[in-house]
């Protein structure tokens, strides 16, 4: 168990919370959060993740899709899938739209179609990265576009079903040094050393609060205010997990509501302390948890299958010229598609 007591759960909680447009704090006790009861939505699991327990996914076309054959869209989208598996999902009716099975694979698109797919094959986790996930690279950096499902770094001995591995063998460098990481199921930008003094210098950067991160995220319910910003000590509470405690440091972190659904809205995020599990902490004490986030309180409905949180962009003075350098990474399909419903809902 880790030291401290867990106010989360024992003490209803007193963090923190200014709004936008409050000249001073107010100090509010977090109650445990009603049962949450959301719609059904259907999201799309990265496109470089498939799960084998079958779940409904939902893909987007674009308007830069317009003209392009269905079975060429789903195939790239839904990489590393086979033609041929795009045909026998069509031809066994699991790709929908507007619930009505869809066949025919030279259907071309019109740019702005929603399909929702069922029964992808494939493994849980992507056991390469492309190099388009590359966003930025030098002699000092590198910035890459992480996949959720991926860890960051090895967690044993041998293991090389990790960012960095992916990494060390698509740019043929080694070692490549991490100075943070984000969570397996995190997707989104993170920057990693290839030198000792890039390195360091990233870490000083890091420790002195000089990187600016921003984060997309979908949660339960509406933060109070749609704007405001939350401190809060914290702590580990032990099995891995953190959470407010006494005993633990001092986290703030900026959050403004996009998109305001009925049972779900997008938040985006700007933290400005790097505590581990920081922004899963604090949205889960506001009583608006990370949607899929089933360690602090998020619920997983069909099609969120994973904590949906994206690391949108970064930044900071490049280690070696002292230039700013900003670097931001794609929302991924499942993000866009959550939106979308939330926009809709």
């Amino acid at each position: 168990m880790g030291s401290g007591r867990n106010l989360t759960n024992q003490s209803r909680p007193v963090y923190t919370v200014r709004g936008a447009h409050d000249t001073m704090d107010r100090s509010h006790r977090a109650s445990s959060p009603a049962p949450l009861e959301p719609r059904p939505l259907f999201t799309l699991e990265p496109r470089y993740t498939m799960h084998a327990n079958r779940p409904r996914l939902l893909v987007a076309a674009r308007p830069t899709d317009r003209g392009t054959r269905l079975d060429r869209f789903l195939q790239d989208a839904l990489e590393p899938i086979s033609r041929k598996q795009v045909k026998r999902l069509l031809d066994a009716g699991r790709v929908r739209m507007a619930g009505r099975p869809i066949h025919r694979a030279g259907r071309l698109l019109g740019g702005m179609e929603v399909f929702e797919v069922e029964g992808i094959p494939g493994s849980a986790e992507p056991s390469s990265i492309s190099r388009s996930r590359i966003l930025y690279l030098d002699d000092h950096i590198v910035a890459a576009d992480k996949p959720a499902g991926l860890r960051t770094h090895a967690v044993e001995p041998g293991d090389r079903r990790n960012l960095v591995s992916y990494l060390e063998d698509l740019l043929e460098i080694a070692p490549l040094r991490v100075v943070s990481r984000l969570d397996k199921e995190t997707s989104g930008v993170i920057v990693l050393a290839l030198t000792a003094a890039a390195a360091t210098a990233l870490t000083d950067a890091f420790s002195s609060h000089a990187i600016e991160k921003t984060y997309r995220a979908v949660v339960h319910g509406l933060p109070p205010g749609g704007s405001g910003v939350i401190e809060a000590p914290i702590g580990p509470i032990g099995r891995g997990r953190f959470g407010i405690t006494r005993r633990g440091r001092l986290a703030r972190t900026r959050y403004q509501v996009s998109v305001a659904g009925r049972e779900m809205s997008v938040v985006t995020l700007f933290p400005e302390t790097g505590r581990t599990h920081q922004l899963r902490v604090q949205m889960a004490a506001l009583g608006t948890p990370i949607a899929g986030d089933l360690a602090y309180g998020g619920r997983r409905s069909p099609g969120v299958v994973r904590t949906l949180l994206h690391a949108e962009s970064i930044e900071l003075l490049h280690p070696n010229t002292g230039k700013p350098l900003s670097v931001r990474a794609p929302l991924p399909e499942d993000l866009l598609a959550t939106i979308a419903a939330c926009r809709g809902g």
